[in-house]
């Protein structure tokens, strides 16, 4: 995978999450899905600038199918 492509997606996942209405914002950690290490059957209480960046990992409610957010194709030029 190129440089490239592992950004698109990291991006991909960030504007995904910015958008989930499960996420917050904690001062000094930045965006959180859900509560703040609480895991739910919907949260995984994970820090989303951190987990975005872990391609093995997942959304708890499928947004990152694929490794991309609902299935987005990546083009690499």
């Amino acid at each position: 995978m190129s440089e490239r492509t592992y950004r698109q997606i990291v991006a991909l996942r960030l504007h995904t999450c910015r958008h989930c209405h499960d996420s917050r914002v904690y001062p000094m950690l930045g965006r959180v899905c859900g509560t703040l290490m609480v895991d739910t059957d919907r949260t995984c209480g994970c820090i989303i600038g951190v987990k975005a960046r872990l391609l093995p990992f997942h959304c708890p409610q499928g947004k990152w199918e694929n490794g991309t957010p609902n299935g987005t194709t990546l083009t690499t030029t």
